[in-house]
C-alpha cells in the first residue's frame, strides 16, 4: 500500500480488524458475496437476491458512531471506522458512499460545513479572466484532505475488497465543478447565462482535475468513482453545452468506471447519459421508476434506486416494510437493480434502517 502519511494505532486497527472479521462472517453465510452479487446483477445473470445498499454518507454514519457530521471530515481515521461501523451495523452489500474534499479547499475556495454534513463552496477564488491563470493544480497525493480519499479507498480494499465493491467519489465538470470551487454554486449557474466563456473555461480545468482525482481513486482500488452532478438544476440547452461534453470526456477517460449519481428526477438528460456508456445509475425516489426502467433496459443499465427517505424517518416498520417489498417485487421485474436508500437523514431511527434492510433481504430473493 502506498504511504499517504496516515497511520492507524494499534487500537485502531484492532477495532477496524473486529468490524471486517465480523462482516466477513456474515458475508461467508450467504450463497454468494456481494461482490459476485454486483458483478452478476450488471450482467443480468441470476443472482440469490437483489444487492441491498445503505447510503449514510454525511449525517447518518457519524450519528450512528457517535460523533458530530464535521468530524468526519477532519480525521480520516474517525471517518473509516465510522464508515466500516456503519456497514458492520446494518449489514448492506457494500460500503456507503463516502467523501473528504472535491478540491475546493485545497484550491484555494472558502467553504464550510452544510446542514446536510458535506463542505460547500462558499466564495470562490476566480472572480475575473485572469485568476485563470493564477489557479494552481493541488498535488493529489499530498496536498490538504485530497490523499485521505487514496488512504481509505486503499483500506478498503485491502479489508473488504475480496468481498465487496467499492465506490468512491468525484463531480461532474458543470454547475457543482468549475475548477473546484472556482465560482460559488449561485455564481456558476449565473455564468452559463451571462458569462459562458467562463464557464467552459473552468468546465475544461475541472475536468482535467477530476480525470486526475478519479484515475488516482481507480489506481487505489476503488472499482468505479460515483460521479454525482446537480443537472436537475440546469436546463437541457444548458445540459448540453456545458456539462456533456466534459461529462462525456471524464467518462471515458475513466475507462467508463462511473456510477452516475442524480438525486431529482433527471428524465430530461437520462438517455443522454445511458448513450454515453454509464452502466450504473444511482436514482432518488423523485425519478418516476417506470421511465427510468425504460430508458435504463434499452441501454442494460443497472438502477441503484433509493426509496423516499421520509418513510425511513417516519415509518412505521410495516409501512417501510410494504415500501420495500412494492420496490424489491418491481426491481426483480426489471432484473438490474439494487435496493438502496438516499443518503439518509440524520434523524433516521436504527430500526427503521434495520427493517428496511431486513425486508429488502427477505423480499428481494429469486
Amino acid at each position: 500500500m502506498e504511504d499517504y502519511g496516515i497511520q492507524l494505532t494499534p487500537e485502531e486497527e484492532s477495532k477496524l480488524d473486529a468490524m471486517v472479521e465480523r462482516i466477513h462472517e456474515r458475508v461467508a453465510k450467504e450463497a454468494m458475496t456481494p461482490r459476485e452479487r454486483f458483478e452478476k446483477i450488471a450482467k443480468g445473470e441470476p443472482v440469490d437476491r437483489l444487492p441491498v445498499w445503505v447510503n449514510g454518507t454525511g449525517l447518518h454514519v457519524p450519528k450512528t458512531y457517535g460523533v458530530p457530521h464535521g468530524a468526519l471530515y477532519e480525521d480520516p481515521k474517525l471517518a473509516l471506522l465510522a464508515y466500516v461501523n456503519h456497514l458492520d451495523r446494518f449489514g448492506g452489500d457494500t460500503l456507503s458512499l463516502f467523501r473528504f474534499s472535491l478540491g475546493d479547499a485545497e484550491f484555494g475556495a472558502m467553504t464550510t460545513m452544510t446542514d446536510f454534513g458535506v463542505p460547500f463552496t462558499i466564495k470562490g477564488y476566480v472572480e475575473e479572466y485572469e485568476d485563470i491563470a493564477k489557479i494552481k493544480f493541488p498535488k493529489i497525493k499530498k496536498d490538504g484532505q485530497l490523499p485521505w480519499t487514496l488512504w481509505m479507498i486503499s483500506m478498503l480494499k485491502e479489508k473488504l475488497g475480496d468481498i465487496m465493491p467499492i465506490y468512491s467519489f468525484i463531480t461532474t465538470p458543470g454547475l457543482t465543478a468549475v475548477c473546484p470551487g472556482a465560482r460559488s454554486y449561485q455564481q456558476a449557474g449565473i455564468d452559463m447565462i451571462q458569462n459562458p466563456n467562463m464557464t467552459h473555461a473552468l468546465a475544461a480545468l475541472a475536468l482535467k482535475f477530476y480525470i486526475q482525482f478519479g484515475q488516482a481513486q481507480l489506481e487505489a482500488g476503488a472499482d468505479a468513482c460515483n460521479m454525482v452532478d446537480a443537472v436537475a438544476d440546469v436546463s437541457p440547452k444548458q445540459f448540453r453545452e456545458f456539462m456533456y461534453p466534459y461529462m462525456c470526456g471524464l467518462y471515458h477517460a475513466l475507462d467508463g468506471k462511473v456510477m452516475w449519481c442524480a438525486a431529482d428526477d433527471v428524465s430530461h438528460v437520462m438517455e443522454d447519459y445511458a448513450k454515453v456508456g454509464i452502466k450504473e445509475f444511482y436514482l432518488g425516489n423523485k425519478q418516476p421508476l417506470d421511465f427510468a426502467e425504460e430508458v435504463c433496459g434499452k441501454y442494460g443499465v443497472t438502477i441503484r434506486y433509493s426509496m423516499d427517505p421520509q418513510v425511513l424517518v417516519h415509518g412505521p416498520v410495516e409501512r417501510i416494510r410494504e415500501e420495500t417489498k412494492k420496490l424489491a417485487e418491481e426491481g426483480k421485474k426489471y432484473g438490474r437493480f439494487i435496493l438502496g436508500t438516499a443518503a439518509l437523514d440524520t434523524d433516521t431511527p436504527p430500526e427503521n434502517v434495520d427493517a428496511f434492510v431486513q425486508a429488502a433481504r427477505e423480499f428481494g430473493q429469486f
